[in-house]
């Protein structure tokens, strides 16, 4: 269980962001009175609010082996200038149907507990949704996680993913439609949406994905109120009547992105039944989880979507799907 009470001793009455940075240090104390960590006579402590001498209540993160073997790891210089420390990094390789961090105090298995159970100081740099499985860059250290982080904001790691889609689809996509996760709210509210766009069809024999990737780039991103814009590149890989491999390149980063976008231009990702889907079967897996396969598909009872390559700093990472 990754979440355990501890009971702290408090032999005089102080504030308690300095009883805790005492034991965790300050920035740790921070963390844990924002993220209601701490408990004293049931009421949760928040800063700057003062303890008596008594019992409290510390809800700590015990991470758990999951038997999940790190895919890869090393280190690199940084390539901006000043920066002469190496950054070191981890990358697992997550399976489907897994958080990457847990919901707030929830005790279900996420990676962040293989990720800390491997060692205390790693963090992840980015995170997967629950259902799509593959590469995960983690940090070794806070320096390599912060690093990390920002080259994701900054939009300087290359990625791609592998999904099996529904239909035949024989043209190659960039997507350019906004997104918004304020769409729904209440059982819902998970779920966000694509407004209309721009979409760019290519023949796939005519144009390369690393074409496509250099005019994607040129292009400006579709914005609208309450929404961010987004841009995928969609490019087939085998297809038959019934379904189609593609190869995914994001060049943003919005929650669902590639769900949404897919589902938009009426290609659903296989056992995707969040996007694509009406909203009584939306409901029905957000309230079980339960996947029913899509028909005729392969029975893989998962999300067709995998996280395939990592590229950064000069460094290329590749996992297969499975599916």
């Amino acid at each position: 269980m990754p979440f355990v009470r501890r009971l702290l001793d408090v032999k005089e009455p102080c504030k308690a962001s300095l009883f805790l940075s005492r034991l965790y240090g300050t920035n740790e104390a921070q963390k844990i009175l924002d993220r209601g960590r701490f408990y004293q006579d049931g009421v949760i402590i928040r800063k700057g609010m003062e303890l008596k001498a008594s019992k409290a209540t510390m809800l700590e993160f015990e991470p758990i082996d999951l038997g999940i073997l790190p895919f890869s790891e090393g280190r690199f210089t940084p390539v901006k200038e000043g920066d002469t420390k190496d950054i070191n990094f981890i990358i697992y390789n997550k399976p489907p149907n897994l958080l990457s961090h847990p919901k707030k105090l929830d005790s279900t298995p996420s990676l962040l507990d293989q990720v800390k159970f491997d060692n205390l100081e790693a963090n992840l740099a980015h995170r997967l949704d629950y259902e799509t499985s593959g590469l995960v860059l983690c940090g070794k250290d806070k320096k390599s996680e912060v690093y990390l982080k920002n080259l994701f904001q900054e939009d300087k790691i290359y990625k791609e993913y592998v999904a099996l889609v529904k239909g035949s689809l024989t043209k190659a996509f960039i997507i350019n439609k906004a997104i918004t996760n304020r769409e729904h709210s209440g059982d819902l509210c998970v779920r966000g949406r694509a407004y209309d766009g721009e979409v760019l069809r290519f023949d796939p024999y005519e144009y390369s994905k690393e074409e496509l990737f250099g005019l994607a780039k040129t292009l400006t991103l579709k914005a609208e109120i309450n929404a961010k814009g987004a841009l995928t590149i969609v490019y087939p890989l085998k297809c038959n009547n019934l379904f189609t491999r593609v190869l995914l390149v994001p060049l943003t980063g919005r929650t669902h992105q590639l769900r949404i976008h897919l589902a938009s231009i009426g290609y659903k990702i296989v056992n995707d039944f969040l996007y694509g889907v009406s909203d009584e079967e939306a409901r029905k897996y957000l309230d079980t989880k339960e996947v029913y396969l899509d028909s005729k598909a392969k029975p893989k009872a998962r999300l067709m979507l995998h996280s395939y390559k990592l590229g950064f700093e000069g460094l290329e990472f590749c996992a297969k799907e499975d599916f």
